[in-house]
């Protein structure tokens, strides 16, 4: 069976590749910055799983990028039932 990607990711995968080469970083690097594995940075890129709130919150400081923008809300809404928004 197959690797399936989870609906809605594809938006956060793209914004997160975006984000990764303005800053020249590599997935090893972006993964030590915000305190995760370098597989699990590949599963994002891959539409495999989309990161919970303190994750996206840890991008978001760290890259000075808001979460709370249309791409990333819908790509939340859509992958991470019970649709439930955390402000910070």
């Amino acid at each position: 069976m197959g690797k399936e990607r989870k609906q809605g990711t594809g938006v956060f995968s793209e914004k997160l590749r975006e984000l990764m080469k303005k800053n020249s970083l590599t997935q090893q690097e972006l993964a030590d910055s915000i305190g995760i594995a370098r597989q699990t940075v590949g599963k994002y890129l891959d539409g495999l799983c989309y990161p919970q709130a303190n994750i996206l919150s840890k991008i978001s400081v760290k890259y000075g990028v808001s979460i709370f923008t249309a791409p990333f809300l819908v790509s939340c809404f859509i992958a991470c039932p019970p649709y439930k928004l955390i402000l910070f």
